[in-house]
């Protein structure tokens, strides 16, 4: 994988400048949500882009698939993606896109990270092409955000983020408390 190639700042020149979001905090914007806002700690290269912005006064979500008539599960799409630029010492960085769906109710958000998932494929792979780079292995991981997930108990440690593949895909997948602090490094591996 080539390094020389600046992921982040090939994908910030092409990303429509209303999705970038420069908070550390995801949240819904519905007022009946039930899902509590999660605080991201960002560290090292990333781009945190929310799908709750408005376009010239219309929903991200309602312009996403204009191509398609109205069918159930089209237009789902997960709440944020996070790319990340993962580095360790010695080692070539790895890039990530996190599919991030914050859930008031039971549902797995699955439908959501899906549809997140091909279209952020596509995205990359515009980026890709029209800035002359290789966006090299990308690994996709989908985060799901939801009061009806367990949280760590009072005073120890976060372990490490426990995945299972899911749905069509086999995406990796971990489902995790509201409300919790996380840092963008306790997502990989």
């Amino acid at each position: 994988m080539s390094i020389a190639f600046d992921w982040i700042s090939a994908i910030r020149s092409m990303l429509r400048k209303e999705l970038v979001s420069e908070s550390h905090e995801l949240h819904e914007d519905d007022a009946k949500s039930r899902c509590g806002p999660v605080k991201i700690h960002r560290s090292g290269k990333c781009l945190f882009v929310s799908f709750n912005a408005l376009v010239e006064n219309v929903r991200i979500q309602d312009r996403l698939f204009p191509l398609f008539q109205q069918m159930e599960g089209v237009g789902r799409m997960c709440d944020y993606w996070i790319f990340y630029e993962h580095a360790a010492p010695n080692v070539d960085p790895v890039r990530y896109v996190f599919l991030v769906e914050l859930k008031s109710g039971k549902g797995d958000g699955l439908a959501q990270l899906e549809n997140g998932k091909l279209l952020a494929e596509y995205f990359l792979a515009m980026v890709s092409h029209h800035q002359s780079g290789s966006q090299g292995d990308v690994q996709f991981r989908g985060l799901v955000f939801s009061p009806v997930h367990r949280s760590s108990k009072a005073g120890l440690q976060p372990g490490k983020i426990k995945y299972r593949a899911t749905g069509r895909f086999g995406l990796e997948v971990a489902f995790l408390r509201d409300k919790a602090p996380h840092s963008l490094p306790s997502f990989c591996g």
